[in-house]
């Protein structure tokens, strides 16, 4: 009994189960200052999203600056290169209706250009010509011819070279000039009233000589003008017209021509 009556010993405490090695470890907790650099490194990639946004910009404003600068540099050569290249503005083509007499004096008017003064009146004051009329261009362009204008003491035709050089007179009391298609003559008639003769006459510029090409056609006792209307289609001829105004053949008249060679003339 004594055997079988043994001592129970106390419970002894059941120490804990080890944690096994293969359990998840905890999650440590952040810190404070684990957190409070967390904040700072957002607050630092937030600020350099701006400055680099801000840098781009500056940038990108620059080269717009630049650029424009550039262009206006370079707009401002071109005008530069412009104004100290002189413009060649080409010579108007000559037409003979340039020639022309204004306020006198016989010029060349250039269609929106510059009027050139060939023949001056003013240098022809002490003469007693107040300025001149009815100027006509040679058919080959180098020669012209001109009269003076009443009151001039004795109104006369001249001639000159289409420059208003080598002024020539030909003849006193005589006006309405006509270049020949050849222009080296020109035909005219004598001024007169209308009550008076009035021929028809033939300047050679090769000789300087003058002929009176109706004198001889006039019936005696007849008072008869002659007008002289242009050429013929060949130039050949000189196509007129003629008028008794007094005498024995008064009121008579008609058409004629003068032949240029043979100087004759001849009534339709």
């Amino acid at each position: 009994m004594e055997n079988q009556e043994q001592k129970i010993n106390p419970v002894q405490p059941i120490n804990p189960v080890p944690k096994m090695d293969n359990e998840p470890p905890q999650s440590p907790q952040p810190s404070a200052q684990f957190t409070g650099v967390s904040k700072k490194s957002g607050s630092g990639f937030k600020f350099f999203v701006i400055f680099s946004i801000i840098v781009i910009v500056v940038i990108y404003a620059g080269v717009a600056y630049l650029y424009s600068q550039n262009q206006k540099l370079k707009n401002g050569s071109e005008n530069t290169d412009a104004q100290l290249t002189p413009t060649l503005t080409p010579t108007p083509a000559f037409s003979p209706d340039q020639i022309k007499v204004k306020n006198g004096s016989v010029v060349r008017e250039i269609p929106q250009g510059e009027v050139s003064v060939l023949i001056d009146k003013e240098k022809y004051e002490s003469t007693g010509i107040t300025g001149f009329a009815k100027v006509a261009v040679s058919p080959d362009e180098t020669k012209i011819c001109f009269e003076s204008w009443p009151p001039a003491p004795e109104p006369a035709l001249y001639v000159a070279t289409i420059t208003g050089f080598d002024i020539e007179e030909v003849s006193p009391n005589r006006q309405n000039c006509v270049w020949t298609q050849d222009s080296n003559r020109i035909i005219y008639v004598n001024s007169s009233s209308k009550t008076t003769p009035a021929n028809i006459f033939l300047y050679s510029l090769e000789d300087n000589v003058e002929t009176n090409l109706t004198k001889d056609s006039v019936p005696e006792g007849s008072v008869r003008r002659y007008e002289i209307v242009g050429f013929s289609a060949d130039g050949g001829k000189i196509i007129c017209t003629y008028e008794d105004v007094g005498g024995t053949e008064e009121g008579l008249g008609g058409e004629c021509e003068i032949d240029l060679t043979s100087l004759t003339v001849s009534f339709l």
